[in-house]
């Protein structure tokens, strides 16, 4: 399992404690409820979590995977109040499926992006009519799954190291569990997670992804546990990635920024974000695409060809392949959903 690196992002803590959670985190056993906006999932251990927004949410949930990691497609439908509960042994994780959704907000067809925070607001928007549904891949891992890697992958913190994660808002999760989510959707979609060693597989990314991707009071021993050159390049690639996806920055420029060869960030990168540099970079700016078609005025004249140079593309047909082939439409279509 990939373990060493250090989170994309994050408060990281200053001073650990190896037994005692750091104050702001929720220790083993309390039962306080903490009460979120559950549209992103939002990540939630040993705590009861309650969806406790106005508009509520009305939830099915279909089971895609059953193994050490429970993998199930949640979709909210309507925002008709309802609750959902999180059990105490848990830690739930929930990222949008790929695809488009479309409602109506103002007597006017709206379509947001799955993978977008903004999808985050779609609950928030008023004179929403008719029906409005978000589809969500939902992880549910036992706690018990991350103390046996824990004993395992660092066995020098010793059996008595207990983890606790931060309870988060409704914010983005973070990139490496998204895409290593992603990547079990599609390989549930192909039919290619059957096996017990497939499934293993995935458990493993799965669980390493959650470790590196979210700041727990363990964060900085685990990386001063196992940390190397290649996972660090990782994430520095992921943080000048991140705050400029339009940038022209190229994967070799970003190796030889971090001292390891390309081919070494490749194979660190797949194996902690589950995707290539490349695929991630591309993903980055076609979400940074969508948002900007969402937070444009439609007034304004945006065109396909401004939204690729915005987002980085050189060229426009790559661009609106890439786009139809993320989101399910093209851009031109999202354009005029807009207007």
């Amino acid at each position: 399992m990939a373990v060493g690196a250090r989170p994309a992002w994050g408060d990281r803590p200053r001073t650990p404690s190896r037994h005692t959670p750091l104050s702001g985190f929720p220790t083993v056993g309390t039962r306080q409820r903490n009460e979120a906006e559950w549209i992103l999932g939002d990540l939630v251990t040993r705590n009861r979590l309650t969806t406790t927004s106005p508009e509520g949410f009305a939830a099915t949930f279909r089971s895609a995977w059953a193994g050490p990691i429970r993998v199930v497609h949640h979709q909210y439908r309507n925002f008709a109040g309802s609750e959902s509960t999180v059990p105490l042994d848990m830690v739930v994780m929930s990222v949008p499926m790929r695809g488009s959704l479309t409602f109506k907000a103002h007597g006017k067809e709206i379509i947001a992006a799955h993978g977008s925070p903004l999808v985050a607001n779609v609950g928030a928007m008023p004179s929403m009519a008719g029906p409005a549904t978000i589809d969500l891949l939902t992880l549910m891992l036992p706690l018990a799954v991350l103390q046996q890697a824990l004993e395992t992958q660092f066995p020098r913190l010793g059996s008595g190291a207990e983890i606790a994660f931060r309870a988060v808002g409704s914010h983005q999760s973070g990139g490496a569990l998204t895409h290593a989510m992603w990547a079990v959707q599609e390989a549930l979609d192909a039919g290619d997670a059957q096996t017990p060693q497939k499934q293993q597989r995935l458990t493993d990314m799965l669980v390493s992804s959650l470790l590196l991707a979210h700041p727990h009071n363990l964060t900085r021993e685990l990386y001063l546990a196992g940390a190397n050159a290649s996972d660090t390049a990782v994430w520095d690639a992921v943080s000048v990635l991140r705050n400029a996806p339009e940038s022209r920055v190229t994967i070799a420029e970003l190796a030889r920024d971090s001292g390891v060869s390309v081919r070494s960030l490749q194979l660190a990168f797949a194996r902690l974000i589950g995707v290539t540099p490349s695929e991630y970079q591309r993903n980055l700016r076609l979400d940074m695409a969508y948002q900007l078609i969402l937070n444009s005025d439609a007034r304004r004249s945006l065109t396909v060809a401004l939204l690729a140079e915005q987002v980085g593309y050189v060229n426009q047909g790559r661009f609106a392949a890439d786009f139809a082939r993320r989101f399910g439409l093209l851009p031109s279509v999202a354009l005029r959903g807009r207007r």
